[in-house]
């Protein structure tokens, strides 16, 4: 049963983490520029566009690979197994939003749980150093954030098989990844693009180039990670690369908080307005 004003009252909470989050009202706009000076040079950088859409189709494959394994179709289904608590019903993705907001926080907390410690274990497997752990370091951690919004995507009661969800998805992941002087034009360009979309919507009809410039920032932010961890593994403490240990799994816990912040704050929002636009 959806209590409408707890479900007012939650979206007036999340308006107000978008004014703390992105910090409207807590800094001048001297702090912000100045903030946001050694970034906005990655966003002024000439990268040639076909290494954008070449990064595009790297991650739009990662996302179709982690949809059409077994092991995410199970995970759907546990995740049903759980809703059912709540509902006996609930069969589709989009039975989910027949419970409250707050059934749903609670769902998405028992998951997201796992997906921050598979991020730290990730972080700190990297941080033993070594060539191959370092190489393969960002496409595990993309992956890992990838499946991290597609789980809350589902909870949400939005399916992620369908590819309107499916580019809508990857840039929450976009968006959850930038540098944070930029995330709330693409949070506030994402919500306005969605406006357009209703139930019967099955493709995508917008702009479906994800990735830019600024994206860059992230990208040398995890380049400069595993240089950190490269150097540090020559410090062994009783054998183990402690500091490196530490700072792949501090660095990766961080990223994955937000990702994880940013993306269910998003769908929260998008369901919320949704149901409260009907009433």
């Amino acid at each position: 049963m959806v209590n409408i004003k707890r479900e007012q009252k939650r979206l007036e909470e999340i308006l107000q983490w978008e004014v703390d989050y992105f910090q409207l009202n807590r800094k001048g706009k001297g702090e912000r520029i100045a903030t946001s000076r050694p970034i906005f040079k990655f966003n002024e950088m000439k990268i040639d566009p076909k290494y954008l859409r070449q990064l595009d189709s790297i991650f739009i494959q990662l996302q179709s690979f982690l949809q059409n394994n077994q092991s995410e179709k199970e995970l759907v289904q546990k995740i049903f197994r759980y809703a059912r608590l709540f509902n006996p019903e609930i069969e589709h993705v989009e039975d989910m939003q027949t419970l409250s907001i707050d059934q749903l926080h609670y769902l998405s907390e028992q998951f997201m749980a796992k997906q921050r410690l598979l991020s730290v274990g990730q972080g700190s497997v990297t941080g033993l150093g070594g060539f191959v752990l370092l190489s393969i370091d960002l496409p595990l951690l993309a992956a890992i954030h990838l499946r991290t919004i597609q789980q809350l995507a589902t909870i949400y009661g939005y399916d992620t098989k369908k590819p309107l969800e499916q580019v809508i998805a990857l840039k929450v992941y976009y968006l959850s990844t930038l540098p944070r002087p930029y995330q709330q034009e693409v949070w506030d360009a994402l919500f306005e693009e969605i406006t357009y979309y209703d139930e019967e919507h099955i493709f995508f009809e917008g702009e479906d180039k994800v990735f830019e410039a600024a994206w860059c920032g992230q990208l040398i932010r995890q380049v400069g990670k595993n240089i950190l961890i490269s150097v540090l593994r020559k410090k062994w403490i009783q054998g183990v690369p402690l500091l490196g240990v530490a700072v792949g799994a501090g660095m990766n816990y961080q990223l994955t908080k937000q990702v994880t912040d940013v993306a269910e704050h998003f769908y929260q929002k998008r369901l919320l307005l949704s149901r409260l636009e009907g009433q």
